[in-house]
């Protein structure tokens, strides 16, 4: 019925409607997925271990007849190509990299600083404040702030 809902309350037709899946068999999987198609969904996401092969997503594609959304993480980050990714899936998405990669970065340079207690010696380089401002969209803030504070 959510995939029902979500396909009658799709206003734009390049929003996609992914549904996932937490089923604990690969024969409960394939029926969800088949259901959650014949209901609209344009892509299946299973998010349980019940896949435990290529050859599972291979016969999840196949069954539902709809391209695969995947996370990749554990044994898909290991042993699926990119080729092999694109063969069931529509898209995929890497969601453990980049807080993985941040974290690593904040562990090397930490470590550093607490030994240092400088920034002198830092092995990885820091992003400059005007990048850091313009990925978070600091000049809209800006704009806030003097519409509605400075404006006083």
């Amino acid at each position: 019925a959510k995939i029902r809902a979500a396909v009658d309350a799709r206003r734009d037709p390049d929003t996609i409607i992914v549904a996932r899946t937490d089923a604990e068999t690969m024969d409960e999987c394939i029926r969800r997925g088949q259901a959650y198609a014949e209901a609209g969904a344009d892509l299946i996401q299973p998010i349980s271990r019940c896949v435990k092969s290529k050859a599972d997503l291979v016969a999840l594609r196949q069954a539902v007849g709809k391209p695969l959304s995947l996370q990749i993480l554990g044994w898909l980050e290991d042993e699926l190509s990119p080729e092999e990714i694109a063969e069931v899936a529509g898209f995929a998405t890497f969601p453990l990299v980049p807080l993985m990669t941040a974290t690593q970065a904040l562990v090397d340079n930490l470590s550093v600083l607490a030994r240092d207690h400088s920034t002198r010696n830092l092995p990885r380089a820091r992003t400059q404040p005007q990048v850091f401002k313009s990925l978070i969209g600091y000049s809209r803030i800006e704009e806030l702030q003097d519409k509605y504070i400075r404006a006083r």
